[in-house]
């Protein structure tokens, strides 16, 4: 814990969710990048199959997210908490392409729970498609289909 506390939503229940701003700090946000990175890359060199090439990057399943400054600062200017996720999908994404070779690698993930709201506002990342959302509401009653 101690080694990625930057990376790290803080000291309470949820303290394992991600800020995906690094509480601000660009250099601890360039290194988490690049250690997602690193083992998506290693993974994917690791298999002798190549086609095996989509890796799930999601949030931990609570609605809980990271309500530090940072992360509140990007949240308002993206008009959704997703907006945070998405950019630093596609800057891992950017480091795989520069690695692998662009379309080698997916990274999917989820909109639910605390991430589904769609980030509306100026300034929001454009998603890679190599990073496709995935819709998935979870707490969608689907008892009446």
């Amino acid at each position: 814990y101690d080694a990625a506390k930057a990376w790290l939503c803080g000291p309470s229940y949820y303290a394992w969710q991600l800020c995906f701003s690094a509480h601000g700090n660009t250099n601890e946000y360039n290194q988490m990048v690049q250690t997602m990175a690193n083992k998506i890359i290693n993974t994917y060199n690791y298999r002798e199959n190549k086609t095996a090439n989509v890796v799930t990057v999601t949030t931990m399943d609570s609605y809980n997210r990271c309500s530090c400054s940072s992360c509140v600062a990007k949240e308002n200017e993206y008009g959704a908490i997703s907006g945070t996720m998405i950019k630093f999908l596609n800057d891992v994404n950017a480091k795989i392409e520069a690695s692998l070779g662009v379309g080698k690698c997916i990274i999917p993930t989820f909109a639910y729970l605390a991430y589904k709201d769609a980030p509306i506002k100026n300034n929001v990342p454009t998603i890679h498609s190599n990073v496709p959302i995935i819709l998935a509401p979870i707490e969608a009653n689907f008892t009446y289909l």
